[in-house]
């Protein structure tokens, strides 16, 4: 019997849950969360699930000190301010042989490391950007190849600049087998304001990121502004992608369709191919660590810069 933990069971949280309730392998599930809340609406979901499996046991706790001492795959969708604690807590007391982490990473660089180092006796840990999972964005990939380098620009309206940067960032790495130079945060309008989730913040403006053999990237976000998509322009043909409305379409009228895959929906293969084979499409934990560094520490810059500050901690998630 496989353990898996799932540490956060809030609106992602729960769909990891949900996903899980479709693996045809024997699972033993640990859900932890300090609200009841998201404990009892994570299973309601459980229960109202269809799928006929062979899990003969999950059990709902509110902290972390009841998980058992060896874990197979711990899954932490907690919100990036408690991330690290709660992965230091675990790795000191329990031995993981899998992880999972949630974006985005942490709050800080020093974080980043302290994460980093609590990871390293495990056998592997990688980041949740899905992207690369994903069988319409892996057909792309393979039709850009061709193209490189790429000018690559998202453009949108409040979609969440500061903490879905990363999954952007993340994919155009992927897609160029490029890794990331520089992140330009100039073009960033100066007041930040609240997110949806209490306590955090986000901003509009652009982002601008630099990869290591000329592809760029170029983000923007504000508060009325058109979902045009993500437009990609390539040496061989550009292509504009619409993962909304899931079309994808070239300069010389070819055509794509696919879609962006719920995470209730690719987590059944996720976690199959993590506890039988050790390994996933999912980026390393040391490959995004260098990304999210860089992105953290230009909006940290930017943040302190425009609140006249000097935090050390950026209050995104």
């Amino acid at each position: 019997m496989y353990t898996v933990v799932v540490v956060g069971c809030g609106q992602l949280g729960s769909r990891y849950i949900q996903g899980l309730r479709k693996i045809a392998l024997p699972l033993s599930i640990f859900v932890v969360d300090p609200s009841a809340r998201s404990l009892e609406k994570a299973r309601a979901l459980w229960n109202a699930a269809q799928e006929d499996t062979p899990i003969n046991e999950i059990s709902w706790f509110s902290d972390i000190s009841f998980l058992p001492s060896e874990i197979d795959l711990a899954i932490i969708s907690t919100t990036a301010k408690h991330r690290c604690v709660i992965v230091e807590s675990i790795a000191r007391r329990h031995l993981v042989k899998y992880w999972v982490l949630e974006k985005v990473l942490a709050q800080s660089t020093q974080e980043l490391e302290r994460m980093r180092d609590s990871l390293v006796s495990s056998d592997a840990s990688w980041v949740n950007t899905p992207r690369r999972m994903m069988s319409w964005h892996q057909s792309l990939k393979a039709e850009l190849t061709t193209s490189k380098p790429l000018q690559v620009s998202r453009s949108g309206s409040d979609w969440g600049l500061a903490c879905n940067s990363i999954h952007f960032i993340d994919l155009i790495a992927w897609w160029t087998d490029e890794t990331v130079k520089s992140i330009d945060v100039s073009g960033l309008e100066k007041n930040w304001h609240r997110s949806k989730r209490l306590g955090f913040y986000e901003i509009f403006g652009s982002l601008a990121v630099e990869f290591s053999f000329g592809s760029t990237l170029l983000l923007n976000a504000s508060a009325d502004s058109i979902d045009r998509g993500i437009d990609v322009l390539g040496n061989q043909k550009d292509w504009n992608i619409d993962e909304a409305k899931g079309h994808a379409i070239s300069s010389r009228g070819q055509k794509s369709y696919g879609k962006l895959e719920l995470q209730s929906e690719m987590t059944e293969c996720l976690v199959t191919q993590i506890l039988t084979k050790g390994t996933c499409e999912l980026p390393t934990y040391i490959v995004s660590m260098p990304m999210h560094m860089l992105l953290i520490d230009q909006l940290l810059y930017h943040w302190n810069n425009a609140n006249n500050r000097t935090d050390l901690i950026l209050p995104i998630t």
